[in-house]
Formats: structure tokens, sequence, C-alpha cells
């Protein structure tokens, strides 16, 4: 009965009891038939769990029937694949884990995550592919942070919103974020200014007028203030030679076709690189990059 061999002993029980046939026998006899009974419904319970994948439940029963049959080798071999079971949900668990954590850009919390790995199953190819996994992509954002830096040292606006963008769909960094609101902000700053440009050109001095006022409330800063005090400056002298241009009746000529229109341009291109020496300077110690 010791050793969980019910059945041998129910039979001895059964045998010695037709020789003495007296109360403590059956007495035993009914207690090892209990615990036979109990015995038999553990072992089918852990093995119905196990087919349905209830790992826990399984290994609840099978360590109860193993508690009252510790030498059945056909239990022992039931237990062995139920914690081996658990052991490999609890693996997968773990990977799904570090697979998110690495996605959210969690790299700390995902190394801590693969030694947990590493300590369940240090042969698990998986950790080697979520270390390499995790180097490549901090490479990644080191080399595309470079570019950006490089890109707004050398003012190419344009490169500096692609290389943020792709740098934020990889790790979103609030300073990187940053950095692609100003270049966009530069970006359009320029834009409006050579709108005006065109405009003051072609002579059409009332758009000029209006982009400036859209120009000036968007950009009302002191440096911005300056960069308007030169185009207000240029819009006078055109506006300036126009007038003077309409009061003469000289024979196939336009406004703007005369002479001044030479000195026009020149001062277009003057301003062009006044604004866009200012736009350089203008807030460029305001960037900075973490290694």
């Amino acid at each position: 009965k010791e050793m969980g061999n019910y059945e041998d002993a129910i039979e001895k029980y059964e045998a010695a009891k037709e020789i003495f046939d007296n109360a403590e026998i059956i007495k035993l006899i009914i207690d090892v038939k209990a615990k036979y009974g109990k015995s038999k419904k553990l072992y089918s319970d852990a093995n119905k769990f196990f087919k349905s994948k209830d790992w826990q439940l399984a290994e609840k029963n099978i360590t109860e029937y193993i508690k009252l049959c510790p030498n059945n080798e056909t239990a022992q071999a039931l237990y062995s694949k139920i914690k081996e079971s658990i052991k490999a949900v609890e693996i997968q668990s773990l990977i799904d884990e570090i697979n998110n954590l690495i996605d959210d850009d969690s790299f700390d919390k995902a190394e801590t995550k693969i030694d947990e790995l590493r300590n369940l199953d240090s042969t698990n190819k998986f950790i080697t592919e979520a270390e390499n996994k995790i180097v490549n992509i901090k490479k990644e954002i080191e080399t595309l942070n470079h570019n950006i830096e490089k890109a707004v040292f050398e003012e190419r606006w344009n490169d500096v919103v692609k290389l943020c963008e792709k740098t934020l769909s990889i790790n979103d960094d609030v300073k990187i974020r940053q950095i692609q609101i100003n270049a966009k902000e530069k970006l359009d700053r320029f834009e409006l200014i050579e709108n005006i440009k065109k405009h003051i050109s072609n002579g059409n001095i009332d758009l000029a007028k209006r982009e400036i006022r859209d120009f000036e409330s968007k950009y009302n800063d002191a440096e911005n203030k300056n960069i308007l005090k030169e185009i207000r400056k240029l819009l006078f002298e055109v506006e300036e030679e126009q007038n003077s241009d309409n009061k003469k009746t000289l024979p196939n000529t336009t406004p703007l076709e005369t002479k001044p229109l030479m000195t026009c341009w020149i001062s277009i291109t003057a301003l062009s690189v006044s604004i866009r020496f200012r736009m350089a300077t203008a807030e460029s110690a305001g960037f900075s990059f973490s290694k």
C-alpha cells in the first residue's frame, strides 16, 4: 500500500480477510479501496486536462496522484510531459513579450526579459536573434540621428523631414519629433518667402501684400520682423518703380520692363541671400541630439 500498488494491496487484504475476517482487516480494505478510487480519478483528470492543454490543472492532479502512487512510471512520464508543456508555454509567452517590447522601442525592458528567457532555456535560438535585432535597431537609429544632425547643419530641410519620419517609424523620440516640426516650419517659411518674391518680381503688389500679412501672422518674432522689414522695403521700391513707370508715356513699354527691372531683380536676389542667412542662423542652437 505504501508504494501505491493499491490493486495488489486490495487483493492481499481480501485473501487475509478470508482467513482472519476481523474488523481491522475490513477497515484496511475500505481505506485502500477509497485511496485507489481517488488515485484513479486523479490520474484520469490529469490525463484529461493534459489533452485539453489545461496545464495548471493537469499538473495539480498528477502531482496529487504521484503522492499516492510515487512509483507509477506512467504517471511520472505524464508528469514530465506536463512540465515540458508548461515550460514551452512560458517560453513562448516570454518570446511574445520580448517582441512586443522591441516593437515599442523598450529595449532595456526587452533585454531584461531576454535574461529571463536565458535562465529558462539557455539554448533557445531566439535569444541571439532578439539581441542582434536590438543591436541593429540601435545602430540604425544612431546612423539616422547622425544624418539628421548633418542635414540640419547643411540646412537640407526636406531631408531633415524625411530622415525624422524614418527615425520616428523606428523609435518615437520626442526630440526627433520636435526637430521635424522645426524643419517643416522652416520649409513653410521659405515657401511663403519665395511666393512673396515671385509676386513682387511679377509686379503683383496686392498678392505680395496679402502674402506678407500671412507671413506676419504666422511668424511674428524678432528675427522674422527683420525679414519683413527688408521685404517691405523692397516692396516699397518696386511700387515706386511702378508708379514712376506709369507716369511715363513711353511707347510699347509696360511696368517693370524698363531699366528699373534690373534694379528690382538685384534687390530681390540680395533679399533672398539675406533671408536665407537669417533663417539659417535662427534657432540653430535649438537643435541637439543624444548619442
